[in-house]
């Protein structure tokens, strides 16, 4: 019997009802190509590798590797950390990505996906629900964030499932949701300048953007671009981020 490693943030998916549910929003087809990240014990594999045309596996774990390699196969399982995997090198065709991940890896995965968007058809990840509400979230929302506005920058994102502890082993302390992100057909990468006026703006979330941003605008400056200055972070759409964006380039080279 396979001991779940703390030092991985293993929680691997046991309930079936949940899985057959997740299975089916994926929806695999005979010619689809899959990279599943974190297969762990091969909860989704096992429902996975028969329906598609190929799986490459990542997992960190070597004795879930030696499992997953006697018991499926047809399955090209890699022993690495997906942080660190040469991504140029696993995407001969353009693929699908499932998983279900440590959560501590969270952030930094969404931000891969968004740099690797070219070689992706689509992600079905679980996530924390506190990270997938935001990932999820609008302007306006109070979980609208950074990480908000960069995945749906290059993703369109869709709630699937939400799904309680006790269908992990062993039982986490927070729920978890399952979504599904789909790689734009024309993606919208965030240019420099305005990923900092959206740090700026959410490093102070609380504060109205005539102060969080006010090394960057005079009020006057917000009158000419037709922004609310009482407006917070939140509260201000992509669009307006790149009016922002394009308005400080423009007054930069005037100053």
């Amino acid at each position: 019997m396979f001991r779940a490693k703390k030092k991985w943030g293993q929680n691997f998916l046991c309930d079936l009802g949940t899985i057959i549910t997740i299975t089916n929003a994926i929806c695999p087809q005979r010619e689809d190509h899959f990279l599943e990240i974190g297969p762990g014990l091969g909860a989704l594999t096992k429902h996975l590798v028969d329906r598609a045309k190929s799986i490459t596996a990542i997992e960190i774990d070597p004795d879930c590797v030696s499992l997953l390699r006697k018991t499926y196969p047809k399955v090209v399982v890699f022993n690495q950390n997906i942080l660190s995997t040469n991504w140029s090198l696993l995407f001969r065709d353009k693929k699908r990505v499932v998983g279900n991940i440590p959560y501590y890896i969270s952030s930094e995965l969404l931000e891969l996906f968004c740099n690797n968007h070219h070689y992706l058809v689509d992600v079905h990840i679980m996530l924390q629900k506190e990270v997938a509400d935001r990932v999820l979230s609008k302007p306006g929302d109070k979980n609208f964030s950074r990480l908000s506005l960069f995945v749906q920058s290059y993703f369109d994102a869709e709630h699937i499932i939400s799904i309680e502890p006790t269908c992990f082993s062993p039982v986490p302390s927070v729920k978890s949701s399952f979504i599904r992100l789909i790689t734009k057909s024309k993606p919208t990468p965030i240019n420099q300048t305005c990923y900092e006026i959206i740090k700026g703006a959410f490093s102070k979330r609380r504060k109205m953007i005539r102060n969080s941003l006010s090394s960057f605008f005079s009020d006057d400056d917000f009158i000419k671009m037709g922004i609310n200055a009482d407006k917070r972070a939140q509260q201000i759409s992509r669009n307006e981020y790149e009016i922002m964006s394009s308005f400080y380039c423009q007054i930069g080279k005037k100053r």
